[in-house]
């Protein structure tokens, strides 16, 4: 890993934390940092440093070597002072000496990947150091920092939180003191951000760790210095793949991207990656003036510098013969396979880089070798051979009509459907993503303290083992306190329970029966047995305990200030169990609400919070959520991915047959054309994983490579 000092490079994820080292800094050791003037202890001190500058050139058999004699010695020196820590006459110094030593041992392990073996030798050196100073001495943080990168590198990352959490402790009760290192901390703020980020997923955490940094590298270090640019970008990936708040990604890519901009060229692969991933949040964000400034200002986006040239020509003559190797020739392994294995960490993602193109790509296709940190997608793969055998097309030129044709021609009636059902969710996801921009300018629903939550990681109602009709008469007892709860939750905001909130004019309809309208608070029946026996089977396993809406209600709100209010009151009657806020991660249709469990009198049972103005286009967004709700589900950075792609093919259509709105006509354009963005989303759409289309997705990835090649 980089020296925590430097700035990690802009990327798609953020890096994993960096290890920090014992000593601090080893080359600014004091060579005399003991009292005595003693030839066999100058020995001692100087293999010590032998050690230490081994290591840091890489020889670390040697290092470990003479750290280990040093220590050894060190040791036999302080063996003749009887005196304890904290007594009169104990040698300090000393101490500090084995200290240093042990941390030159531990360092080499950690070269080594002896993780085991590093990890004892460090909590023994924060035992030491405890004995000698206090529980809340300073000096235990170096310590304390090696014991955290260390868990991390054994992936016990809740190790590693509490370890690295106890050193920011000290350095918040430390800060005022003479001479305290504010920076080191600044960068411990940031290693603990990209651990609940990247390793744990608690979101909320990391972004608060992430704004308390971004806050005090401002201060020191200004807003365009390195540090602070990183955070920036950071931020922006967590709101980008986590949060999925694209527009507030944008707000902070953009910060990263000016200053990155000005100590780069334009053309840097750290720029390209930072320039791509705002590219995507546009994408999503209906925002096509500035992806066009994007695609005008940085043109070599999609395949574009020199080290994927010189990769390509590399990987080209193992990946001809079927057995893909990375640049140093170790044939690289499938990453699903080897996660499978146990042979990498997966590290909670679904996504990792393909470090030729520079994208975002499933495990499935993504091939790496664990040595060399190298990874490389199915698509590079299949280009380099083209490196050894096909001929690349001459400068732009049109696919051949015949060949777009041919694809078109065999062009499925699914993924005809397909792609007129993509056109219409996309219409209603931007209808949708346009009233929220108008009526919730303000964001509110994503301060942190509106974070999702929830109190268990499977939520049940506490304690029950009855029967489905148990259940409802209990849930028939808690009924009427729920609903006066709720109705001065309502109350609370200036909102009437029993008034019908109206959009243009118009009451909001909860289905096609007359008269039957959304009120500001609007209660349901108890659920009945048959739909919660439904429920019990098709979703939670015979479990009657995980039923959770036997009662349930909506609220309906008017402005962004009263859905703030409304979740902020029930956060502050203590009673909230579960919270998704989807204002702040939209369902792919662009619908936004709340889903929050509360707990009355023992009783979990659910409410909803909706804005009048999204709520009244639920019913057109749901006939694409049901349709497309299997393409779209699962892993949330795998359907994130495909809703990217899907917003960057955008509406290529909206009718069927062959007409000139029709997507026959709009696959033939994107076939026939040279934006290689829309040839990339077509191809990813019709893969197996989406809609299936192995001919349309061999004509998308051929005029592809054709493009791509002859761009190099």
């Amino acid at each position: 890993m980089a020296d925590l000092n430097k700035a990690p490079a802009p990327v798609l994820l953020p890096p994993p934390p960096d290890t920090p080292t014992v000593p601090d800094d080893p080359g600014d050791s004091d060579s005399s940092c003991s009292s005595h003037i003693d030839p066999e202890l100058d020995k001692l001190l100087a293999l010590s440093e032998l050690g230490i500058a081994c290591w840091q050139k890489g020889d670390f058999d040697a290092g470990l070597a003479s750290c280990t004699e040093a220590r050894e010695g060190l040791e036999a020196l302080q063996e003749q002072n009887l005196a304890l820590p904290g007594e009169e006459g104990f040698d300090q110094d000393l101490l500090n000496d084995i200290v240093n030593a042990m941390g030159g041992m531990a360092n080499c392990h950690l070269g080594k990947r002896e993780f085991e073996a590093a990890l004892e030798l460090i909590v023994q050196v924060l035992a030491m150091v405890e004995a000698a100073y206090s529980k809340d001495a300073l000096e235990l943080r170096p310590a304390l920092l090696n014991l955290g990168g260390t868990y991390y590198k054994l992936r016990r990352f809740e190790d590693a939180g509490q370890t690295w959490g106890r050193a920011l402790d000290l350095s918040s009760k430390h800060a005022k003191d003479e001479g305290f290192d504010e920076e080191n901390t600044l960068h411990l703020r940031m290693n603990l951000a990209v651990l609940f980020h990247e390793e744990l997923g608690d979101y909320p955490k990391a972004l608060e760790t992430y704004q308390e940094a971004l806050a005090g590298l401002e201060k020191r270090f200004g807003k365009t210095n390195p540090h602070t640019l990183n955070c920036y970008m950071n931020i922006g990936i967590l709101y980008h793949t986590c949060i999925k708040s694209y527009d507030l990604a944008t707000v902070y890519y953009e910060r990263a991207l000016e200053g990155f901009v000005r100590q780069f060229e334009g053309d840097d692969p750290k720029v390209l990656k930072l320039a791509r991933s705002l590219r995507r949040c546009c994408a999503v964000s209906d925002n096509e003036a500035r992806k066009a400034e994007l695609d005008e200002q940085f043109p070599q986006m999609l395949h574009s510098d020199l080290k994927k040239e010189q990769q390509l020509i590399l990987l080209a003559p193992s990946a001809a013969d079927g057995h893909p190797a990375c640049p140093l020739g170790h044939e690289l392994e499938n990453a699903a396979t080897a996660i499978a294995n146990d042979t990498i960490s997966s590290k909670g993602q679904d996504i990792r880089n393909c470090d030729v193109c520079g994208e975002g790509v499933e495990h499935s296709r993504i091939f790496g070798c664990w040595d060399c940190d190298f990874d490389a997608c199915r698509d590079c793969i299949d280009l380099a051979k083209t490196k050894t055998g096909v001929t690349p097309a001459v400068g732009n030129q049109p696919m051949k009509n015949d060949d777009a044709s041919e694809a078109v021609m065999r062009l499925r009636t699914t993924t005809e459907n397909n792609l007129v059902n993509l056109a219409g969710m996309i219409r209603v996801r931007r209808e949708l993503n346009s009233i929220a921009a108008t009526n919730m300018s303000q964001n509110k629903m994503s301060a942190a303290s509106l974070s999702s939550f929830s109190t268990a990681k499977v939520l049940k109602q506490r304690g029950f083992t009855g029967s489905v009709e148990e259940l409802l008469e209990e849930g028939s007892g808690v009924l009427s306190e729920f609903n006066r709860i709720m109705r001065a939750v309502v109350e609370s905001v200036q909102l009437i329970p029993d008034a019908e909130p109206l959009v243009e004019g118009k009451p909001i309809a909860i289905d096609d029966r007359a008269d039957n309208n959304f009120k500001c608070y609007t209660g349901a029946p108890l659920k009945s047995v048959e739909r919660c026996n439904a429920k019990i089977i098709e979703e939670y396993d015979g479990d009657v305990s995980r039923v959770l809406d036997v009662i349930r209600a909506s609220i309906i709100c008017e402005t962004e200030d009263q859905v703030a209010g409304v979740v902020a009151a029930l956060l502050d009657l203590g009673i909230v169990a579960r919270l998704k806020n989807r204002f702040a991660s939209p369902l792919f249709t662009g619908i936004r609400d709340c889903l929050i469990n509360v707990e009355v009198d023992g009783h979990i049972c659910e409410v909803q919070v909706h804005l009048s103005h999204i709520i009244a286009r639920k019913h057109d967004a749901h006939v694409f959520y049901e349709y497309f709700r299997d393409l779209f589900s699962g892993a949330a950075k795998s359907y994130q991915r495909r809703m990217e792609t899907a917003m960057e093919l955008g509406e290529i259509g909206t009718t069927k047959g062959d007409g000139e709105g029709s997507v026959t006509a709009g696959v033939v354009r994107i076939l026939e054309g040279s934006d290689k963005f829309k040839l990339r989303a077509l191809s990813e759409l019709c893969e197996a994983n989406a809609f299936n289309d192995s001919m349309l997705l061999l004509a998308a990835r051929k005029r592809l490579s054709e493009l791509t090649v002859s761009s190099i």
